[in-house]
């Protein structure tokens, strides 16, 4: 799952963005390793969303890609936030029946 939907809105992980970046060729993985010093394992983690988006890693995208740390922060939390609402409301769906 890319993204859900929230409040109207559509919402990604940060992973998405990153993955979008490496496919329209802005720097590869192995660049995008070496700038937030992660091992390939958790890169991919972070890529899939399954790695949740710590302050240490969301400080070394802001340092490597010219961003802010709240920008990334932010990404992370709604998502987050989605997952959790989205997984309330399958839970009060399933309760009524």
């Amino acid at each position: 799952m890319n993204y859900v939907e929230h409040n109207n809105k559509l919402v990604f992980f940060p992973g998405y963005y990153l993955k979008e970046n490496i496919e329209e060729g802005y720097f590869t993985l192995f660049e995008l390793e070496e700038g937030l010093q992660l091992n390939n394992k958790d890169m991919l983690s972070l890529l899939d969303g399954k790695l949740h988006l710590t302050d240490e890693i969301a400080n070394r995208l802001a340092s490597y890609l010219g961003t802010s740390k709240q920008l990334w922060i932010n990404i992370e939390n709604s998502w987050r936030k989605a997952l959790q609402q989205k997984g309330e409301s399958k839970n009060e769906h399933r309760n009524r029946h």
